[in-house]
């Protein structure tokens, strides 16, 4: 277990100051969807790569999340942490 004690707030807006003033928050649909962590993760990576494929840090964007995405010493502990994370970097509905 991590010993991060981060919340997925935390980390989602340290993700948004790699990203920088040119990331666009992507619209991911979650309602009435598989609520499986490793969905959810999916939906919200592909809808990051494609609003923001043009992007100068997407490269830095997907390092900080494999880091916080980690499963052998995930910065987001919880389930909640997941959603607080995907949240915070995405308009989900």
């Amino acid at each position: 277990m991590s010993t991060k004690n981060k919340t997925g707030v935390q980390v989602g807006n340290e993700l948004l100051a790699i990203a920088g003033p040119e990331y666009i928050k992507p619209e991911v649909q979650l309602t009435g969807r598989d609520g499986n962590a490793f969905i959810i993760l999916g939906s919200v990576w592909k809808a990051i790569r494609t609003e923001n494929r043009n992007l100068s840090t997407l490269a830095k964007v997907e390092e900080k999340w494999k880091q916080a995405t980690n499963m052998s010493n995930p910065e987001l502990e919880s389930y909640e942490d997941l959603l607080q994370f995907c949240m915070t970097i995405a308009e989900v509905y």
